[in-house]
C-alpha cells in the first residue's frame, strides 16, 4: 500500500511540473502585415546601408536591385511549379542578385554581406 500511494504521489508531482513547464513555454505571436515588395525592398535597402555603411548613390542602387529580385521572387511563388523548381529558381536569383550587388560593393562589404547570408542559411538549415 505504502509503494503504491509513493508511486501515485510521485506521478501527481511529475505531471504537475511538466504540464506548468509547458504552459510557461507557450508564446503567442502576432502574424506580421504583409509587406509589399517596394516595403520589403526599402526595408533590406535600408537595413545594408546601416550595416555595410553605405552612401545614397550605393543604397538607392542596392534598393533598385532588391526591388528587381523581389518582384521576380513573387513571380516564382505565384507560379504553379513543383518545390524542386521553384527553389532553382529562387537559386538563380540569388546568383543573379549576388552578382550585380558584387558590382556596387567593395570587396569588402560583399564578403561581409556572403558571410551573413551564409549564417543565416545555416541557422535555417540547423532548425528543420
Amino acid at each position: 500500500m505504502k509503494k503504491l500511494i509513493i508511486v501515485l504521489i510521485s506521478i501527481l508531482v511529475m505531471i504537475f511540473f511538466t504540464s506548468s513547464h509547458v504552459i510557461a513555454q507557450e508564446k503567442v505571436y502576432k502574424p506580421l502585415p504583409k509587406m509589399t515588395v517596394e516595403q520589403t525592398a526599402e526595408r533590406q535597402a535600408n537595413w545594408m546601408s546601416k550595416k555595410f555603411k553605405l552612401d545614397d548613390k550605393t543604397a538607392k542602387l542596392v534598393y533598385s536591385i532588391q526591388l528587381k529580385y523581389l518582384i521576380q521572387t513573387d513571380s516564382i511563388v505565384a507560379m504553379t511549379k513543383s518545390y524542386p523548381e521553384k527553389r532553382t529558381d529562387h537559386g538563380l536569383i540569388f546568383i543573379n542578385k549576388s552578382a550585380e550587388l558584387k558590382t556596387i560593393l567593395t570587396p569588402e562589404q560583399y564578403d561581409q554581406y556572403l558571410a551573413i547570408f551564409d549564417s543565416r542559411r545555416d541557422k535555417v538549415q540547423l532548425t528543420k
